[in-house]
């Protein structure tokens, strides 16, 4: 909320007052903008004459559209070279070059694991995928093929359960993931 205008000690209601009177416009000339700005303008000149200036470097000129750098024609399609395209040194190659070859290690076999657990596996997914196609492909729906899936499915996820470990190494005091 506003403070009231305490400035104001006359009660003149409003509208009486709207605006300055031919006495008071006569009185007050009006402002030139431009001779203002022109004297702002002039000390920002002043001031700056004490600071040194480096010279700005010119930015790169692209080449016009559809020419290459030396002005030969380019296809559309192909973009001229930008700042940061330059050719690389050899060592810069050879660096990029080793880099570049990650090659990561095969990973085990899926089979060479424990049996029991590839079984699992087979049998917590195998089991919801047999079910559903029979249940989209085959009409009448056999009652024991749903029960053997359903069966098959527990038996894989029971598996699964019991493989895992019921307790932490009491040395391993991360417990996060192992990588």
């Amino acid at each position: 909320m506003a403070a009231p205008n305490a400035d104001h000690d006359d009660q003149d209601p409003p509208g009486e007052d709207d605006g300055p009177t031919a006495d008071e416009s006569s009185q007050n000339p009006p402002l030139d903008v431009d001779a203002r700005w022109a004297e702002i303008v002039a000390e920002l000149d002043e001031g700056s004459s004490t600071v040194t200036e480096t010279p700005r470097p010119v930015p790169h000129e692209p080449p016009a559209r559809g020419r290459g750098p030396a002005g030969t024609p380019v296809a559309p399609w192909v973009t001229p070279p930008g700042p940061r395209d330059w050719p690389a040194s050899d060592e810069v190659e050879a660096l990029e070059e080793e880099q570049s070859h990650f090659v990561p290690p095969t990973p085990p076999p899926i089979t060479g694991r424990s049996p029991l657990l590839t079984l699992a596996w087979v049998l917590a997914v195998a089991g919801p995928a047999v079910f559903l196609l029979t249940a989209i492909f085959v009409r009448p729906f056999p009652t024991s093929v749903a029960q053997g899936c359903g069966v098959a499915f527990l038996a894989g996820i029971g598996l699964l359960l019991w493989r895992l470990p019921a307790h932490r190494d009491p040395e391993d005091d991360d417990p996060g993931a192992i990588v």
